[in-house]
């Protein structure tokens, strides 16, 4: 007689669950260990200037004014967000190498975090003019987003020495930046949307 065995899921399950928890506990500690944005130019005005496009728009070398795609946002054109079909997440990460010399000292660092954060949907859903059966003319769209506008991160020594005194040391140090939060709004009427 033919007997015939039961998979084993449980197992297999379990040690999947045990994997992606080891994975996720050794994802967020790498998080923890990034290090800080470090640009010693950053110290002057409001710090470094952040490129105001998201990973689409850069793949286009920045082209960003007239740029509109049913399934991507564009927070440089808010009368773009008019062309969405569904609801679009942007969301993206940046890495940064900097390398820094002054007379015989180099420093090589990378940073990194997150890079912006965005949704933008359809408030007359496509799908429901299949389902009326009606096309209208009109689009309305809405959009919310919160992207860096600039970086600030340093941390500089330096020592002086004047006469008829010690040697002077002074650290500068300063973190932070500017964001900008949008809500974006957004109108068609057949090819023309403000």
């Amino acid at each position: 007689m033919l007997q015939l065995q039961e998979p084993k899921f449980k197992d297999y399950s379990t040690r999947m669950r045990s994997n992606l928890l080891f994975l996720f506990l050794f994802a967020s500690l790498g998080i923890c260990a990034q290090p800080k944005f470090n640009s010693p130019y950053s110290r002057y005005g409001i710090g470094d200037i952040v490129q105001p496009y998201f990973a689409n728009q850069a793949g286009w070398g920045g082209q960003t004014a007239a740029f509109h795609d049913p399934y991507h946002l564009n927070p440089s054109n808010p009368a773009s967000y008019a062309f969405l079909r569904s609801t679009a997440l942007e969301t993206g990460l940046y890495t940064r190498y900097s390398k820094y010399e002054a007379s015989q000292v180099t420093q090589n660092e990378w940073s990194g975090n997150l890079s912006h954060l965005a949704i933008g949907f359809t408030l007359k859903s496509p799908i429901n003019e299949v389902l009326d059966r009606e096309k209208s003319p009109w689009s309305f769209a809405m959009g919310v987003g919160l992207t860096p506008y600039s970086r600030v991160g340093y941390n500089i020594l330096t020592r002086d020495t004047l006469p008829n005194l010690e040697d002077i040391q002074n650290n500068f140090q300063g973190s932070g930046g500017l964001y900008r939060i949008a809500w974006t709004g957004a109108v068609k009427r057949k090819n023309t949307a403000i």
